[in-house]
């Protein structure tokens, strides 16, 4: 995957323009739109050097660091769970034949979290919602995994696959330029 990444990296810088101003594909009518849009929003089109300003005035903003606390808490599963699951799988009393299998569903699994999401996310109108309840089913589906007596395989498994819900949270912190969870705090 990494000389894919590369080459798709350099793609980009190659093909992606640095402002509406250079972007090839938009008609001169079409860029006066675009940088008429930038100037009303107040961004700019480019940034020169760091301000330190603005640098200083993130490093006091507490939302910054619960952003980063969020990110870190949905990352932390992932290592383990996602590198040790066929064995979490077979632990749980199963055939190396049917932890094969079994595997398959986390992707399911992770599909109908993010319809979830999705469905909840436009009904309330926030993301940091979907994101708490799906990381709240994550939890739950954990507990599951070690709660469970371990004759009963096939709820400890179920609890393992909503473990996979965790990236619905992880990915709705991502959109926008601040934490989706902490910016609904603001509401």
């Amino acid at each position: 995957m990494g000389p894919i990444t590369v080459v798709w990296g350099l793609f980009i810088a190659w093909h992606l323009p640095s402002s509406p101003a250079t972007a090839r594909w938009l008609t001169d009518e079409q860029r006066l739109m675009a940088i008429e849009r930038i100037r009303a929003n107040k961004t700019g089109t480019a940034a020169q050097g760091i301000k330190w300003n603005q640098f200083w005035e993130a490093g006091r903003d507490p939302r910054l660091y619960l952003c980063a606390l969020a990110v870190f808490s949905a990352s932390v599963p992932n290592g383990g769970i996602s590198s040790f699951g066929a064995t979490l799988v077979e632990g749980f009393g199963f055939t190396t034949k049917q932890t094969t299998l079994l595997g398959m569903s986390t992707g399911g699994g992770e599909t109908v979290a993010m319809f979830i999401g999705v469905v909840l996310s436009r009904w309330t109108k926030m993301r940091g919602v979907p994101a708490s309840i799906c990381i709240a089913i994550s939890v739950c589906g954990a507990a599951m995994m070690v709660g469970i007596p371990l004759v009963e395989r096939n709820a400890r498994y179920a609890g393992y696959v909503l473990v996979f819900f965790y990236p619905v949270g992880q990915v709705s912190t991502l959109p926008g330029s601040c934490c989706a969870i902490c910016s609904s705090i603001d509401r």
